[in-house]
């Protein structure tokens, strides 16, 4: 899903549509993009800043010991919000889960 920046925050390409278009590289004055990836890999899931749509981006090694942390803590808790949609992006399955199934 194509992500762009503006003010330090991505939106998905609907929520961007309203946002200041120029020719200027400065994500201040206008949006950049489009990025590929959900804005490209980063150290945790990425969400539209307006809507929360998950953006879908690849994750980095520490983005992928985080997700497994928040899927661990919602399979014991039921805690996390985006948990369940994020571990079947990624193909993480709580910690216990794997443990059982080798």
């Amino acid at each position: 899903m194509d992500a762009y920046i503006f003010n330090t925050a991505l939106y998905c390409t609907k929520c961007a549509d309203g946002l200041p278009e120029s020719n200027t590289n400065d994500s201040e004055i206008s949006r950049q993009g489009p990025y590929a990836d959900g804005g490209g890999e980063a150290d945790s899931p990425q969400h539209c800043n307006t809507c929360g749509i998950f953006l879908k981006n690849p994750l980095t090694g520490d983005g992928r010991v985080y997700v497994q942390d928040v899927v661990d803590i919602h399979a014991l808790t039921g805690y996390g919000r985006y948990a369940a949609q994020w571990g079947e992006f990624y193909d993480i399955k709580p910690t216990w889960l794997t443990t059982f199934e080798e």
